[in-house]
């Protein structure tokens, strides 16, 4: 299938989707960051999942007011509300993609921030790989003060504590993890070639007409919710199942924050 990556006459070159509920002050951040970007041509639709804070009109008000080119809409529930995070979040990831005008698809959560180059070496790094479908950064790991987050010898994202030893060390074997380092260093398979799926959402950069046609599940089976299956990481394994190619670019430019739904126990390690 042939591809093309050039802006078109009207056309924004990324569109970053961005779901929220009820952080006002951090997706704020979050729009600023995007508004930093190098690239040009860029267009934000922030989308709240039935959120409170954009019930209220002067929240809106004030946040077109500030950021005039960003497209906010609040999305309610409906009488059959998703209740597993995730599905309900992948439903608000799906309208935006729908409703995207880019040639890239981007993702930012409302709880994290981007360095100003980090979607254009995205773009450098699809435009340099053509047969991938979509790239992804590495992350920085940040404390909710902003502090550098050293994550280590356990895997903050697994509660268990032997089962987050193994993770970790894994992990490190595979470069993911570097002793005293904050930068983890995302890759979809190991050094071995066992599967690891650590890309997360806001790393990605997608080529729109791919993205269209492979939305985020959700729909997730008991087995899959018990484990906390999230829909990035459903959607990365599905993806690479396929045998579709995804790049990396090599670069922490994603500024990522503990804390979040899929690391809570982490914000525990971010003391007063």
């Amino acid at each position: 299938m042939a591809r093309t990556d050039a802006a078109t006459a009207g056309r924004p070159l990324v569109t970053v989707i961005t779901p929220t509920r009820g952080r006002p002050e951090a997706v704020r951040a979050a729009i600023i960051s995007v508004c930093s970007q190098t690239v040009p041509d860029v267009e934000h639709l922030v989308f709240g999942d039935d959120c409170p804070s954009l019930e209220q009109p002067d929240v809106v008000d004030a946040l077109r007011r500030d950021f005039p080119f960003v497209r906010i809409a609040n999305v309610p529930s409906g009488p059959s509300a998703l209740t597993y995070r995730p599905a309900r979040t992948a439903r608000i990831r799906n309208l935006g993609i729908r409703r995207a005008r880019g040639t890239f698809i981007a993702h930012l959560d409302d709880d994290n921030t981007l360095e100003s180059d980090h979607l254009a070496s995205l773009v450098a790094c699809l435009r340099a790989n053509p047969g991938a479908i979509a790239a992804h950064s590495w992350r920085q790991l940040l404390t909710r003060k902003g502090g550098p987050f050293i994550p280590g010898p356990l895997n903050p994202w697994i509660a268990d504590p032997t089962e987050s030893a193994v993770n970790y060390a894994d992990l490190a074997d595979s470069g993911v993890f570097l002793p005293g380092s904050n930068i983890m260093r995302d890759r979809l398979t190991g050094r071995a070639g066992q599967k690891f799926f650590l890309v997360d959402v806001s790393e990605l950069l997608v080529r729109a007409d791919f993205h269209r046609a492979h939305l985020f599940p959700t729909e997730f089976s008991a087995a899959e919710i018990s484990s906390g299956l999230c829909e990035d990481r459903a959607w990365c394994i599905g993806v690479v199942r396929a045998g579709y190619q995804i790049a990396r670019s090599g670069r922490a430019t994603l500024r990522y924050f503990m804390g979040g739904y899929s690391n809570r126990q982490a914000a525990e390690d971010d003391t007063p």
